[in-house]
């Protein structure tokens, strides 16, 4: 007998189920619960038509189309399902092949965590991330800080990109937290009023590679050594980090020269002049675009780790926004 002829989508179902073992076929053709939502979303399609117009002269036709800054081929994209390679065993890799080849975006599941990375180096077309927020924070926390080294990879891809040594510059900014919550502290700049601080580091051409949160009255040096980690963590190498005085400390200039860094960091009582300032501006454009979201430049959040999630989150959107200039 042969291969039935493919008119519309629902024409896929019955071959699926011919090859695909029945415990895999009952997931995918399934729905949650008692399928309302199933139903419900087949509804709200019925709600839409295509209309022909025909001798109309639209020629060539061009259904490509930006949503939400991404051009794409055609308004139609591959929305997120989870454990594709119990279908195949390539998966997410085929989809995300697939969608770029049609021109549009994959939205990756959020079950494919376990190879997030390989998936996001599968194509250089455009992904979509599906979060799905955790009972376990932390973990929600770490897929983030994973889909913005993804990001800082594809903005930094090529051999020699990807090989060159960054210069870095970091930065702290303070916001207050009038609802007080965990990492917060009196700041000696507002007063002693109750605040937080963002350590930031930045590359050279502007990118976000690391934030980090700490009390208000936490001293600049004792954030280094986690944010010079985060940095190693998506540069291969870096050759020079700048930093102001407040980051200043012998322990902190034994770091960078253990991983083989310049540290022009000013030194405290060092005169004016330095030239430090010709890089910082670079880091407080960072700054200001991480404040950019509402809920970070005035903290209402008590948890770090919401905190952490909101500042890798505004790291990852500032990414994603200069994509297209790469």
């Amino acid at each position: 007998m042969g291969t039935p002829k493919i008119i519309t989508v629902d024409d896929y179902e019955p071959l699926a189920k011919r090859v695909l073992p029945a415990d895999v076929f009952d997931y995918y053709a399934g729905g949650a619960g008692d399928e309302w939502t199933l139903a419900e979303n087949r509804r709200a399609f019925e709600d839409w038509v295509i209309r022909p117009r025909m001798l109309t002269g639209a020629w060539p036709v061009d259904p490509s189309t930006r949503i939400l800054g991404t051009d794409i081929a055609f308004p139609v994209l591959v929305a997120p399902w989870a454990y594709q390679r119990r279908a195949h065993a390539d998966g997410e890799y085929a989809t995300a092949r697939a969608a770029a080849r049609a021109g549009t975006v994959m939205v990756v599941s959020s079950t494919a965590f376990e190879y997030l990375e390989e998936v996001a180096a599968a194509t250089d077309a455009p992904k979509w991330w599906q979060l799905y927020v955790f009972t376990d924070r932390g973990e929600t926390v770490e897929m983030l800080h994973r889909v913005h080294a993804a990001l800082i990879r594809m903005v930094r891809s090529g051999p020699e990109a990807a090989a060159a040594a960054w210069d870095v510059i970091i930065d702290s900014c303070s916001v207050r937290a009038k609802h007080g919550g965990e990492l917060t502290g009196p700041n000696p700049t507002d007063r002693a009023k109750r605040g937080t601080k963002y350590h930031v580091v930045v590359a050279s051409d502007g990118i976000p590679l690391a934030a980090l949160p700490s009390a208000a009255n936490v001293h600049d040096t004792m954030l280094f050594p986690a944010l010079l980690r985060r940095a190693l963590v998506v540069c291969t190498a870096i050759a020079r980090l700048y930093a102001d005085a407040a980051y200043h400390s012998a322990e902190n200039r034994k770091l960078c020269a253990a991983e083989g860094i310049l540290p022009l960091i000013r030194e405290r009582g060092e005169p004016h002049g330095s030239g430090l300032g010709t890089v910082r501006c670079v880091v407080e454009h960072a700054n200001a675009w991480l404040l950019a979201n509402k809920r970070l430049d005035r903290r209402n959040d008590r948890l770090t780790n919401i905190i952490d999630a909101l500042l890798t989150t505004a790291c990852i959107f500032v990414i994603a926004n200069r994509l297209t200039d790469y």
